[in-house]
């Protein structure tokens, strides 16, 4: 019965995308071909106006040669041509599970082609998303975006739960470690007295009065809370004040029909590294307000290039085949309109490279002072170890988040505390990333801790994948329409995305593994309509 209801399914594609293209003609007897934007919506919609202007607007009767000249009705005040406004924002939202336990998910939940888009129109669909996804048995507890002005409008309109609420237990610190940090070195020889063998410490001579010292320190209440407080101690891993974390921070939103569930944002670790590359691009420039200082130091790209000419990678008489930063390159430092997408030259625009080469080659820059790149070092180790912990690279000892107590978890936390601890510092906030930049790092950090703070005591057998959080989903199925057709409208587009994630099923029925035997299938991209050729208008 499957296999039936799969053959009837190609059979019916096949004979739709035949008659996309051809049509009988009755009167003939033949096949003919049409238009392939007869039944374009956007066509459609024109000629439904046009048509609507005629009717109201009656006017005298034209010969019937030039009825075809008409031209469509023209709105007087601005010239343009009246209609329905077509869709110029096309909206994918992909559902992706979080976790490395059970069956991978990925699938588009839904897609919209819309004229105008405002962050009500997103929260009233997200809702409307979230709640069907819930029905379904798929429950959202984490957002992932880039930064669109819709979308940071959305989040900042739906978060209600600060911070404070969900990671203080964990995280802040109070009087009380403030006690235990200034009695360590007491607790701490203390215990180790207690630990110490009977001959050395002189407490006990024979296995009575052993047993006697037990019973007396079992049955004591001050050695118990002693006890307690060590291991308090010994079990808090770092606790942050109140000056070295945004508690009140907005980070996170009840679900819209499942109880005791919040949801998240994670806004994306690759557009906030090319946000915090772009300033640093722009620091110090001709007619540029941003000017980043750290401790008094300047952080800029081009006092980097001035040191990566110092280096034999950048001579071009050297003929050497071993580089010594091969991950460093002119379009590094210099990104244009198209490197400037590229997050990996984003990453190592302040990454263990560029830390490496400051602190190797720094030094030899004459017009340098001996402390010049320090500040630019320090921002190059935070945001590497960052940027790896977001993506969970196993090759520079990340590992995926499996507790609330993990030690990435206070890696994320160091990160917004060392730009916290930054922005307050300066006197002038162009001295500092944008407020933008700052939102979405505190969004990517804190909401994966907030994530691993709530979820995983309630779920312990499950850890959460880093590299998931983030909007490359998206990014790499526009990446695959664009490279299908990049001129495509809604039509081609629906049909693109809609065999992006369905090429799966097709493969498995093409691939031995099937239940049948292997046959020849036709993928969804061979029944796509021409890519459509559009020439650049000449300036008059």
């Amino acid at each position: 019965m499957r296999l039936f209801m799969f053959n009837l399914l190609n059979s019916l594609l096949s004979c739709l995308t035949f008659l996309m293209y051809t049509v009988w003609d009755h009167n003939t007897k033949r096949i003919v071909g049409y238009a392939t934007d007869a039944f374009d919506q956007d066509i459609i919609l024109q000629e439904f106006q046009r048509m609507g202007e005629e009717s109201l607007d009656p006017v005298e009767e034209v010969a019937e040669e030039d009825a075809a000249e008409v031209e469509p009705a023209v709105n007087k005040e601005d010239g343009k041509e009246k209609g329905l406004a077509l869709g110029k924002h096309y909206y994918v939202f992909i559902v992706q599970n979080v976790t490395s336990k059970g069956t991978p998910v990925r699938f588009i939940a839904a897609r919209y082609c819309v004229a105008n888009m405002s962050h009500r129109w997103l929260r009233s669909k997200l809702e409307y998303i979230e709640a069907a996804l819930a029905f379904y048995g798929f429950i959202v507890c984490a957002e992932s975006f880039d930064g669109a002005t819709e979308n940071r409008s959305y989040i900042k309109n739906r978060l209600t739960m600060t911070f404070q609420e969900l990671s203080a237990q964990y995280l802040r610190k109070t009087p009380l470690d403030d006690e235990l940090e200034q009695n360590w070195d007491s607790l701490q020889s203390a215990a180790d007295t207690a630990l110490l063998p009977a001959a050395e410490t002189g407490i006990a001579e024979d296995a009575d009065e052993i047993d006697s010292i037990l019973a007396s320190s079992s049955s004591s209440s001050d050695d118990e809370e002693f006890a307690a407080e060590v291991d308090t101690a010994v079990v808090s891993k770092k606790l942050y004040t109140d000056d070295e974390l945004p508690w009140d921070f907005p980070i996170a939103f009840k679900h819209p029909t499942v109880k005791d569930v919040i949801i998240v944002p994670v806004a994306d670790p690759g557009h906030v590294v090319k946000k915090e590359r772009n300033s640093m691009d722009l620091s110090g420039k001709e007619g540029k307000t941003r000017d980043l200082h750290l401790n008094g130091l300047p952080i800029n790209l081009r006092m980097a290039h001035d040191v990566w000419l110092l280096t034999p990678d950048a001579d071009p008489t050297h003929r050497s085949e071993i580089m010594l930063y091969p991950k460093l390159s002119k379009s590094v430092f210099f990104p244009t309109s198209k490197s400037a997408m590229r997050t990996s030259d984003a990453a190592r625009a302040q990454g263990n490279s560029m830390m490496n080469m400051l602190m190797d080659f720094g030094h030899k820059n004459p017009r340098a002072g001996p402390n010049t790149y320090d500040s630019m070092i320090l921002h190059s180790a935070n945001t590497d170890l960052w940027f790896n912990v977001m993506n969970g690279s196993r090759s520079k000892g990340c590992e995926l988040i499996s507790s609330a107590q993990h030690r990435h978890i206070y890696d994320l936390c160091d990160y917004v505390s060392y730009l916290k601890q930054w922005k307050d510092s300066v006197s002038d906030e162009f001295h500092f990333f944008p407020m933008s930049t700052y939102e979405d790092v505190c969004w990517t950090s804190l909401g994966t801790v907030v994530l691993a703070h709530y979820y995983l005591p309630r779920h312990p057998e499950h850890d959460i994948i880093q590299a998931h959080l983030s909007s490359d989903p998206c990014e790499s199925t526009f990446g695959m329409k664009r490279n299908a057709n990049p001129n495509a409208n809604k039509r081609d587009t629906d049909n693109i995305l809609a065999t992006v994630h369905g090429g799966v099923i097709m493969q498995l029925a093409a691939s031995r593994k099937a239940n049948v035997k292997k046959q020849r299938v036709f993928f969804g991209k061979e029944l796509m309509v021409g890519k459509i050729k559009r020439t650049r208008q000449k300036d008059l």
